[in-house]
């Protein structure tokens, strides 16, 4: 009498070499899409902020040079016009005119009563400069700064300032942004006077 041997059977939780080899392969494909999707998504998140900073600061930046141009006055016995550049009418990229009341505020740093703002397009800054603190970078990385006077008269004349700055980044991507403010100067003297644009 013969006797049937029978073949060894498998563990309920045992797998084959090929069911290994299977599931290693599917890991590594779902794996390298997953990097690829985290990859982008990283990539999407360091560009908005980015972004959301270089807007900032271009933003602080133009109101910075709003604020200051609003509170623009002449000089007693001097010129009837606090703006000296850019004359009526015209653009330019300089912006220089006279705060008297700067004198008699207590609380400012800087007390010159004349300010110029100007963009030098070798080194891309943006500079304030007074008589108390000549050539301060107020900007970097700027393409374009334009100051235009309206051609009305003096009582009703308003001041268009457009900064743009552009940061490159890897590869042939760049990032820029650009920020406009109206300006009427003598505003906070005039509350009739000041316009708001975003």
């Amino acid at each position: 009498m013969t006797t049937m041997r029978r073949p060894p059977v498998r563990g309920a939780g045992a797998f084959t070499l090929i069911e290994l080899i299977t599931v290693i392969i599917v890991m590594g494909v779902i794996g390298t899409g997953a990097i690829g999707v985290i990859s982008g998504l990283a990539g999407i998140y360091v560009e908005s902020v980015r972004d959301s900073g270089l807007n900032a600061e271009t933003w602080v930046a133009a109101q910075r040079i709003g604020a200051e141009l609003r509170d623009a006055a002449p000089l007693a016995g001097g010129n009837p016009e606090a703006v000296t550049l850019p004359a009526r009418g015209a653009s330019g990229s300089t912006l220089s005119f006279t705060r008297p009341s700067a004198g008699q505020c207590p609380v400012c740093v800087d007390k010159s009563v004349s300010v110029t703002f100007y963009f030098t397009p070798a080194d891309g800054k943006l500079w304030r400069s007074t008589a108390a603190a000549p050539n301060k970078p107020l900007a970097d990385k700027v393409t374009a700064f334009t100051v235009t006077a309206s051609d009305d008269p003096v009582s009703l004349r308003f001041y268009t300032i457009t900064l743009t700055r552009t940061v490159d980044t890897t590869g042939d991507k760049s990032a820029s942004a650009t920020m406009s403010v109206v300006v009427y100067p003598g505003a906070t003297l005039n509350p009739a006077r000041v316009q708001v644009i975003m």
